[in-house]
């Protein structure tokens, strides 16, 4: 979408049920009908392990074509920037 400065969306719980069911399919689908500046970022935390980079990638997937009205053919398109992982702090 020319014109919009670029974006990040922060979401807490990355990995948990809300984020697999709502948020994530829904980003994907406004991503798949231009709803979206080109330089959108997503930026997820949460408290469990997503695995590696490909692991959660995958998972995302899964997730979007049980969760989303999204044509399977469009996830390829999606630029893919590198997962960060972030650190762990211990629990007291």
């Amino acid at each position: 979408m020319p014109g919009i400065p670029p974006h990040v969306l922060v979401i807490f719980g990355a990995t948990g049920d809300l984020a697999k069911r709502l948020l994530v399919p829904g980003v994907v689908q406004m991503w798949r009908d231009g709803g979206l500046p080109d330089s959108f970022r997503v930026i997820g935390t949460g408290r469990t392990s997503p695995g590696s980079d490909r692991e959660f990638r995958a998972a995302l997937g899964r997730d979007v074509r049980e969760f989303g009205d999204v044509d399977t053919a469009h996830l390829g398109r999606i630029r893919r920037p590198p997962l960060v992982r972030g650190v762990r702090q211990r629990r007291r």
